[in-house]
């Protein structure tokens, strides 16, 4: 596994105290997350990360409370101040799914329950830290999604480590591509301990020498070599720059001295691997499925199917992976389980 460089310990919650909320920068949906930590709370206590800010407004009136009560009885069990505050936080953050897109999560619950399939999770979020007291601003960051989930199958792809966690980390690169140190970067940030980390390849089109990294990639990651491989990549290339004139981008020979360099790798077997069908074939349903969950960009993210378009700061990415935590009961009802660990701010 990537393993963590850079962290510092927080302790999972659902009860918070109260922050600010800083302004979006004007020209990006997403804003950069702080995660604080509260000296009040007391051990045991959920930190949900700040600083997630909602998106552009959302289309349509505001549904009422008697309306939206109808789809989500629940709400009557909350005291009024916390109903209205739910009623206030539903109207105003976005559903993050496409076929909501544009909506207000009251408004996707209340006319295309089914259409969305993280909805119901994210309502019951809501239902849940409401009725903690949760304050309006952390409420709006544990639900608030401004991109969209997509649905994304398995096929079969390894996952590091091989028992799943509770959230599934998917990253696309291109292992032969200028983006793959920022990928590995922001992992190297990351607390894996609840997430099971998997690898998808989308080598450039109509690139024989992508292809064969790609390949390559697939051929080490059989041997449980991925890791070693692409640092191998990265130091070849950093090795290169320190060579008056030298060309940085990986070549054919570069890609040779690479593989031979990756400690235990069994050589026959590397190139029957590379060369198999199988190989093939994985490259083409990952690239079937890029074009249809919107991979325009490398490094894209993935966590538990929500997406994270290009390079991200590893802080950006352990929000989500905080907040997937919040609903999973059984990680949540161990207040002795070890912390997570978070990235520090740049």
């Amino acid at each position: 596994m990537i393993t963590p460089l850079v962290a510092i310990w927080v302790v999972l919650v659902l009860v918070l105290g109260c922050s600010g909320e800083a302004p979006p920068p004007p020209t990006s949906k997403e804003a950069t997350p702080t995660l604080q930590v509260d000296p009040s709370d007391a051990p045991g206590t959920v930190i949900i990360p700040t600083g997630q800010v909602v998106a552009s407004p959302v289309q349509g009136a505001a549904v009422s409370l008697e309306a939206l009560s109808g789809a989500l009885p629940e709400l009557s069990a909350l005291a009024p101040a916390d109903r209205d505050l739910l009623l206030h936080v539903l109207n105003v953050v976005p559903a993050p799914c496409e076929a909501c897109e544009g909506t207000s999560l009251a408004r996707c619950a209340l006319s295309m329950p089914s259409a969305c399939e993280r909805l119901p999770s994210l309502v019951q979020r809501s239902l849940r830290l409401a009725g903690q007291g949760v304050t309006k601003d952390r409420l709006e960051a544990a639900v608030s999604y401004p991109d969209v989930w997509v649905k994304i199958p398995d096929q079969g792809r390894p996952v590091d480590p091989p028992t799943p966690g509770l959230t599934r980390l998917e990253v696309w690169i291109d292992p032969s591509g200028p983006m793959l140190g920022a990928a590995v970067s922001t992992i190297d940030q990351l607390d894996l301990s609840t997430a099971g980390l998997v690898f998808r390849l989308l080598p450039e089109a109509d690139d024989t020498l992508a292809e064969d990294v790609a390949r390559a990639t697939i051929a080490m990651e059989a041997q449980g070599k991925l890791e070693a491989f692409l640092r191998g990549v990265l130091a070849w290339k950093e090795q290169r720059r320190t060579l008056p004139g030298a060309n940085t981008e990986l070549s054919t020979e570069g890609l040779s001295e690479v593989v031979v360099g990756v400690p235990g790798v069994d050589l026959p077997r590397f190139e029957r691997d590379r060369a198999a069908a199988s190989t093939s074939a994985r490259l083409a349903e990952d690239r079937a499925l890029a074009a249809q969950i919107g991979v325009r960009s490398l490094p894209t993210f993935f966590v538990n199917g929500y997406r994270l378009r290009g390079a991200q700061s590893a802080l950006a990415v352990q929000r989500l992976l905080t907040l997937e935590l919040l609903d999973h009961p059984a990680a949540l009802s161990n207040p002795t389980a070890p912390p997570p660990t978070v990235p520090k701010a740049p």
